[in-house]
């Protein structure tokens, strides 16, 4: 079944290229899926009420086992791509600072990191409404003072938010587009998350160097 749903996919991408090429940008898309569901159901030999189902069921399956594969996917690039060059610049950054949590349930992920000199904060990206990425508080009865949290706020760059729980936050997505959408997984493996997360925990570095976090 997996060579055969190959196929298929690969000839439906095929077939809709070929009926965007056609009907060129006059037509709606409606038209166009429209002959490609008529490509599929012939294709498929989609004739009874059980063949429907059937294939239904079938194509769910592919795309259970598509998203496992993905989650997989997903790992490995954070590892690679996020996770082993992030170590070298917490070294360089912060002496002694090392991810404690993290985890990934394509396409967000989650991860915190611990620095050995903030006693009330702790680094993080979370997946929580959107992505967010951020300085959280280590502990519920730990506050963070309003003027330290003002001063991340208007310091930092991207200009993000604070609230008593997170003295700086931000939506990954208002920086990375592509933040919370499957599309994400390119941008991990492009090296721009990375590069934009490295670029701001470098200017974290300087603007907590005299802070009590």
């Amino acid at each position: 079944m997996p060579i055969k749903e190959e196929l298929l996919i690969a000839a439906l991408r095929q077939y809709l290229d070929y009926l965007k090429g056609m009907c060129g940008e006059r037509e709606s898309e409606e038209p166009i899926y429209q002959k490609v569901r008529e490509k599929m159901i012939d294709m498929m030999n989609l004739q009874t009420t059980e063949d429907y189902l059937q294939a239904f069921k079938d194509v769910g399956l592919l795309s259970d086992q598509i998203k496992e594969a993905m989650q997989e996917r997903m790992n490995e690039l954070l590892e690679k791509h996020f996770y082993e060059p992030l170590k070298l610049i917490l070294n360089e950054l912060f002496p002694g600072a090392y991810i404690k949590e993290k985890s990934c349930t394509v396409p967000v992920f989650y991860c915190r990191i611990a620095v050995p000199s903030w006693q009330k904060t702790e680094l993080i990206i979370n997946p929580e409404g959107n992505l967010l990425f951020g300085i959280v508080r280590k502990y519920e009865d730990i506050q963070v003072s309003e003027s330290i949290r003002d001063k991340l706020k208007n310091n930092l760059s991207h200009k993000g938010n604070n609230s008593p729980w997170w003295p700086w936050w931000k939506k990954l997505y208002m920086v990375i587009p592509s933040a919370d959408s499957f599309d994400f997984l390119l941008d991990i493996e492009n090296g721009t998350l990375f590069d934009v997360y490295s670029r701001w925990l470098k200017e974290v570095a300087i603007q907590t160097k005299d802070l009590d976090m």
